[in-house]
């Protein structure tokens, strides 16, 4: 099932850039291009970034792709604002049970106060049948529930994998535009070598 949403995913973010030669869901820049998080200092841009968006670099880079493509930050936008809905949405729902929850637990606390045992025993029958009637009411309700809250951790699972896919070829323009020049290391090698070299001189020398 949660294959079958990425999959949903894949094709409307296809389709909803199927008009931009300029963009597609996973590459919002064109493949040459260093991402701007790297264009500079790497710890300031991270840290002004961080300030701006989320802390992290694939936050970071996320939110890049989502300023050179609409689609994406419109899709982005409306992530962001499922939690909100659901939460403002279901409030009375979820009052609704917690009031109920807590009338059932008083319930079995005046049950539970009374001395005569029959009459806790007729007592215990007349809360059972009052919330069997309850939950067979409440049935779809629950079940319906349920579902939004196991689909909205499906959506986060989901989101996840969106970032990392959208992220990747940022990460990938950067590694192969500012990979460091093996030169570089090799001097600095061979510079250590020879400066090894001669301090074992002096050292050889005093033994």
């Amino acid at each position: 099932m949660k294959h079958f949403a990425f999959a949903l995913l894949l094709i409307w973010l296809s389709s909803a850039c199927s008009n931009r030669q300029d963009s597609t869901p996973f590459e919002a820049k064109p493949i040459q291009e260093t991402p701007e998080v790297f264009q500079d200092d790497l710890k300031q841009v991270v840290s002004s970034y961080s300030k701006r968006y989320n802390s992290g670099l694939i936050e970071s880079l996320y939110k890049e792709a989502q300023e050179a493509n609409p689609d994406l930050r419109q899709l982005a936008k409306h992530l962001s604002k499922l939690h909100e809905i659901k939460t403002d949405s279901l409030s009375d729902f979820h009052d609704y049970q917690h009031n109920n929850n807590l009338y059932w637990k008083e319930l079995e606390s005046y049950k539970t106060s009374l001395n005569d045992s029959l009459l806790q025993k007729e007592l215990d029958t007349f809360i059972s049948n009052l919330k069997s009637k309850h939950e067979k009411r409440m049935a779809e309700k629950v079940q319906l529930s349920n579902w939004i809250d196991s689909t909205e951790i499906s959506i986060k699972d989901q989101e996840v994998l969106l970032k990392l896919l959208v992220t990747a070829p940022l990460m990938l323009n950067y590694q192969n535009n500012e990979e460091p020049d093996i030169q570089v290391l090799k001097h600095v090698k061979n510079t250590m070598d020879s400066t090894l070299l001669e301090v074992s001189k002096y050292s050889k020398k005093n033994k």
